[in-house]
C-alpha cells in the first residue's frame, strides 16, 4: 500500500536525476532529489499514521478464515505487524529515494553491496535468531530489524542496542525467558538495552 507508490515517485525522479547528471546540472540534480524526498517522506508518513490508526482493519481485508478463533488471532497479529511497519515508513522513504537517485547517477555497486550486506548479513540472521531461538513471531522480527548498535564504535566488553522499543524488548526477555537485560540511563533510559 505504501512502498510501491513511493518507489514509483523515486523511479520517476531518478529519470530526471539521470537527465540532469548527463547535462551536468548539479543544482537540478539536488533539487530533484529534495523534491522526491519531500514527496516520499510526506506520503509514507501519512501511510504510517493510517497503519497505526487502521492497521487491523486494513489487514482484515486480506485475511479470511472459516475458524473465527484463527481469524481473530491472525487479525490481531497482523495489526501488530502494521504497527511495526508504520514505524519504518519514513526510513523507507529515505532508503527508496536515495537508492533510486544514486542509481541514476551511475552508482550501482555501492547501492547493490549495501543492500546485500544489510539483507543477508544483518537482517536474515537477526530474524532467524528472534524467530527460532527466542521463539518470537513476525511482530518480534519486525522490532528486531529496527534495532541498531549504539554507539557507532561499541566497547568490547558490552554491546548496547539502540531501539525505541527497548522497554518492550527487556519486558519480553524478562517475562518470557526470565532474562534480565540492563536498560539505559538519563535521557536514553528508554532507548537502549545493554548486554555484557
Amino acid at each position: 500500500l505504501s512502498i510501491l507508490p513511493a518507489i514509483a515517485v523515486a523511479d520517476g525522479g531518478s529519470v530526471l536525476v539521470g537527465k540532469f547528471v548527463g547535462e551536468k546540472q548539479w543544482q537540478q540534480v539536488d533539487r530533484v532529489r529534495q523534491s522526491v524526498l519531500e514527496l516520499t517522506v510526506s506520503f509514507m508518513f501519512i501511510m504510517g499514521i493510517i497503519y497505526v490508526l487502521w492497521g487491523e482493519l486494513l489487514m482484515s481485508l486480506f485475511l479470511k478464515d472459516q475458524n473465527q478463533s484463527i481469524q481473530q488471532e491472525a487479525i490481531a497479529l497482523s495489526g501488530l505487524v502494521a504497527l511495526a511497519i508504520a514505524f519504518w515508513q519514513v526510513g523507507d522513504a529515505f532508503q527508496v529515494t536515495y537508492r533510486h537517485c544514486l542509481r541514476a547517477t551511475g552508482d550501482h555497486k555501492w547501492v547493490m553491496w549495501v543492500g546485500i550486506i544489510i539483507s543477508w548479513i544483518v537482517n536474515i540472521p537477526l530474524v532467524a535468531f528472534v524467530i527460532f531461538y527466542m521463539q518470537g513471531n513476525v511482530f518480534h522480527a519486525w522490532l528486531a530489524i529496527g534495532c541498531e548498535i549504539y554507539p557507532q564504535n561499541p566497547a568490547n566488553a558490552m554491546t548496547t542496542i539502540y531501539t525505541e522499543n527497548a522497554p518492550e524488548v527487556r519486558k519480553i526477555l524478562k517475562t518470557k525467558y526470565n532474562v534480565n537485560i540492563a536498560g539505559g540511563q538519563d535521557h536514553i533510559k528508554k532507548l537502549i538495552f545493554r548486554i555484557n
